[in-house]
């Protein structure tokens, strides 16, 4: 029984190195077939070659192609494309350089802020008084000084305003004086006393003041009214009418332009260019006596008389005592040859005034064209009985 085991084994042994020696075979055969592992392995290095051989004269022809294209271009395109390469690259270093002086300009304000930050503050200074000299400091505490300065000026001008109501002018001449010291430029406090000076009839010391304003502001309004009536008053009506025509370009309402324009116009014998302003002045001021009287009167020196009868009447309706306005409205009468009327107002002021007052009127020139009439001459009979010594001012 060992025997039979031991020939059973042998032949398992056998079996299986049959089988060993007929793989190594079948392998042997599948090398043969191929070519063998190595040559295998350089059959597939082989192709790479040629593929990279292939991918290389495909690429170097496309460069050579490219580069004939290239060379084939004209020149002007070609020179296009340098200048535009050019352009490019000046504009890549100018936004380059400008980038990089921004930062550095930063960096230095940044130096620059941390400097100041870093000195040590000063005390500040203490508020000049309002009579300091010091008015061209350009620092800030001389500019301080000189707001206070503006500010205590309007004060110093209502100080000066309450002195002048209590009669104490020269105290408030020497107050604006003392304000314009301090702050020559002044214009409030310039027009301020030039005002008092022309109440004061010191109208060379005013006009000096009036025309340094205009001067400094020529559209001042209170200066260009102020001035105005000032050169009136002082009998430069013409200067006084150029500037009463420039106030009434801006403001066509403005009573005194017009009264300024009325009265230059009256005393250089141009009576009808006073009219429109008259007229102006009677529609702005109903009630003003005194501008209707010369509005009646400029008709009656151009002889209007129908239009200065009426407002002659209109005013005795307002003010039934004005003896100058009978006397203007029965001239008016006298001068268109109508007795009846002439002796009609007169007979009204002899009950108003008494016939001794209206005696002095009859003797003037003014009743010439009536002298002869009946009834006037019985009107002055009667009157020159009692006569005064004056007149009514026509």
């Amino acid at each position: 029984m060992v025997e039979g085991k031991n020939k059973s084994d042998d032949a398992q042994k056998e079996s299986s190195r049959k089988a060993s020696r007929d793989s190594r075979e079948e392998g042997s055969s599948k090398t043969s077939v191929y070519g063998g592992r190595e040559h295998y392995v350089s059959l597939e290095h082989e192709l790479g070659k040629r593929r990279q051989s292939t991918s290389g004269s495909r690429h170097s022809s496309r460069h050579r192609k490219s580069r004939r294209r290239t060379q084939s271009l004209p020149l002007g395109v070609k020179l296009l494309w340098a200048g535009l390469t050019i352009v490019l690259a000046a504009y890549v270093g100018m936004l380059g350089y400008s980038r990089f002086k921004a930062s550095q300009d930063a960096a230095e304000r940044d130096a620059e802020i941390r400097r100041k930050s870093e000195e040590p503050k000063t005390a500040s200074k203490e508020i000049a008084s309002p009579d300091s000299e010091e008015t061209s400091d350009p620092d800030l505490n001389g500019l301080q000084a000189r707001i206070l300065d503006w500010k205590n000026s309007y004060e110093k001008i209502g100080s000066a305003q309450d002195l002048q109501k209590n009669g104490e002018t020269d105290r408030a001449i020497e107050r604006l004086e003392s304000a314009l010291s301090t702050t020559p430029a002044h214009i409030g406090t310039k027009l301020a006393l030039a005002k008092i000076y022309m109440e004061e009839k010191e109208s060379e010391r005013a006009m000096k003041l009036l025309i340094e304003v205009m001067d400094a502001d020529p559209l001042n309004a209170k200066a260009r009214l102020a001035l105005a009536t000032l050169l009136s008053e002082t009998g430069d009506h013409d200067s006084a009418l150029d500037l009463a025509k420039w106030i009434i370009e801006t403001d066509a309402y403005s009573v005194e332009a017009h009264r300024i324009a009325s009265t230059a116009y009256l005393k250089t014998d141009r009576v009808r260019a006073a009219i429109p302003h008259l007229q102006k002045l009677m529609n702005l001021q109903r009630d003003n006596i005194v501008e209707m009287n010369h509005l009646a009167t400029a008709y009656s020196q151009l002889r209007e008389f129908g239009k200065a009868i009426k407002v002659f009447n209109d005013i005795l309706s307002r003010d039934p005592d004005s003896s100058v306005t009978y006397y203007n409205l029965a001239v008016c009468y006298a001068q268109q040859d109508i007795p009846s009327q002439t002796v009609d107002v007169l007979n009204r002021a002899v009950k108003k005034f008494g016939a001794g007052f209206v005696g002095t009127w009859v003797q003037s020139k003014d009743f010439d064209p009536v002298r002869e009439d009946a009834a006037f001459s019985a009107l002055e009979n009667e009157v020159l009985g009692n006569t005064p010594s004056t007149a009514p001012d026509a």
